[in-house]
């Protein structure tokens, strides 16, 4: 949930590129920058260090994008009780290990 927070809170976010990232916050400066490991991550902390018009406008884009959409807790909740029900059995099996 802290992904949520963070943008609600408009910061200014660095994240890592992950398939989840890119579903949630949309292509590289949209409204997030991603990294892909130390090289990427040093360059792009320098870079919105450097600039501060540009981590304004990425706070603000990740802000909009994500108290647009549907990323309330109750709105999860509710996505996760529709899961739950779309299961054949109508309820979650046991996880075991």
């Amino acid at each position: 949930m802290r992904t949520f927070e963070l943008a609600a809170m408009r910061a200014c976010m660095l994240v890592e590129r992950t398939p989840e990232h890119t579903e949630l916050f949309g292509s590289e400066g949209q409204s997030v920058l991603y990294f892909s490991g130390e090289a990427e991550l040093l360059h792009n902390i320098r870079l919105l260090l450097a600039s501060p018009g540009e981590r304004y406008r990425l706070a603000e884009s990740v802000h909009l994008r994500i108290t647009a959409g549907k990323n309330k807790y109750s709105d999860r909740l509710a996505h996760m009780l529709e899961t739950i029900n779309m299961h054949p059995s109508g309820c979650c099996q046991a996880v075991t290990a």
